[in-house]
């Protein structure tokens, strides 16, 4: 039995679809760039076991085929749900994983986000991800030395394996959303109204909902390709230094170009 799936077994009950049901719809939320779609299903807790193998096997193989960084990030955390606070010595290798899959999206995310014409669209998905992520850097920078150069080593290979058909496609829909630049365009287009505060917030809260029309601006390649490959050409040594200032989220940034 797979360390996998003896980590699943009576962790969640049957949902009463195949785990081709499963997969499918986590192809078409894929497909549609419907990436809270993807997450909510992906990360169900009221999926079968096999339906988590699935989707384990579905995302691995779609992070290397080059899919969105949202792909690599749902898998990290499912992967890390799955090992963490289990005493089976196996799910040591399944935290590894998760931390190369998520020092991927880091480092994926610095590099494909040159394209964004926001910019603090980019900046804020990263921040997330590493803020999401600190279970996964406190870990993974206690790992030792060998065990820390091989997530990185592995997260900059698929990096590598990835590039081309990541730079055809883009990730705008996951990596120039949210900024700056669509808050602009939704209070120009939109509606804005109170809602009642919730706990722990104070003031006015108003809700902000756009027409549904925005649309990512991009930058000419003749800008943003070079930043891209300068990213690229660092990638190693600021995961190396991410996974060694554990503390440190600008540790994560981007170096400034």
């Amino acid at each position: 039995m797979s360390v996998m799936f003896s980590l699943l077994l009576g962790a969640a009950a049957a949902t009463g679809q195949s785990p081709a049901d499963h997969v499918a719809k986590l192809d078409a939320a894929l497909v549609a760039q419907d990436y809270k779609q993807l997450s909510d299903q992906y990360l169900d807790r009221t999926q079968s076991p096999q339906d988590s193998i699935a989707a384990l096997d579905w995302a691995k193989k779609r992070w290397t085929a080059g899919s969105s960084a949202a792909v690599p990030f749902v898998y990290s955390r499912l992967l890390w749900a799955m090992a963490d606070g289990s005493s089976d010595p196996r799910a040591n290798g399944l935290k590894q994983t998760a931390v190369a899959a998520w020092l991927y999206v880091v480092g994926t995310t610095g590099i494909d986000g040159a394209r964004c014409s926001d910019r603090s669209a980019p900046a804020d998905r990263r921040l997330r991800i590493v803020s999401m992520g600190r279970d996964l850097l406190a870990y993974g920078a206690k790992l030792p030395p060998n065990e820390r150069e091989q997530a990185v080593f592995v997260a900059t290979a698929i990096e590598q394996r990835t590039a081309a058909v990541r730079d055809r496609q883009g990730d705008a829909q996951f990596l120039c959303r949210y900024g700056m630049e669509e808050i602009t365009h939704n209070l120009r287009h939109g509606t804005a109204k109170e809602r009642a505060a919730k706990p722990g917030e104070l003031g006015r809260q108003i809700e902000l909902t756009g027409d549904g029309k925005y649309v990512p601006s991009m930058r000419p390649e003749a800008i943003w390709r070079p930043e891209a490959e300068k990213a690229r050409s660092t990638l190693l040594a600021d995961l190396t230094a991410l996974l060694s200032a554990p503390t440190d989220i600008s540790a994560a940034s981007p170096r400034k170009q």
